[in-house]
């Protein structure tokens, strides 16, 4: 959850979620709901495997990202930040129109269910343009002489972290 390290869960960590999280629920619900995450065989169902635990403070950011971290061949992140290089890639590379699409986003997600029917669309969308991104992004790599990751979830979440520090409007 983030707790003694951003590393264990970047998404708890940036917003304090973890000891939130733990104040909630009793650390054998979170180690539960983990070996549910773990047993999963179609990442699609994360969402409602999240949703479906009622974890307060823990929602499809921290939970996708418990969930690529206990699986990162099979499993990916779905949070803003990912969501932003999906939209980046889609404007191929056009920073206003994605920030404007992000925005929108959010707009759209005044409330919970509504949000959450937003971001479980947005997760079956994003195992094609993740594994695009870490493409491109071993390409780059590649083309400047350096090595990249052959883990390709937890490359593109790092490529996607990168572009939305560096050029989204919505920090």
């Amino acid at each position: 959850l983030g707790i003694t390290t951003p590393h264990g869960n970047y998404s708890a960590s940036e917003h304090g979620l973890g000891p939130q999280i733990l104040v909630e629920t009793r650390p054998k619900s979170i180690f539960d709901f983990a070996l549910k995450l773990s047993e999963i065989s179609d990442p699609l169902l994360i969402p409602r495997v999240i949703r479906d635990a009622d974890i307060p403070y823990l929602k499809i950011g921290v939970g996708s990202e418990m969930a690529t971290l206990l699986n990162p061949e099979r499993n990916w992140v779905t949070n803003i930040r990912t969501i932003y290089a999906q939209v980046l890639m889609k404007h191929s590379g056009d920073f206003n129109k994605a920030n404007e699409e992000l925005s929108l986003y959010r707009d759209s997600m005044s409330s919970f269910s509504k949000a959450y029917e937003i971001w479980d669309d947005l997760h079956s969308g994003l195992r094609d343009s993740l594994t695009d991104l870490a493409r491109l992004g071993n390409q780059a790599a590649s083309a400047q002489g350096l090595n990249s990751s052959d883990v390709t979830f937890l490359w593109a979440d790092a490529i996607a972290n990168n572009l939305y520090v560096k050029y989204s409007k919505l920090r």
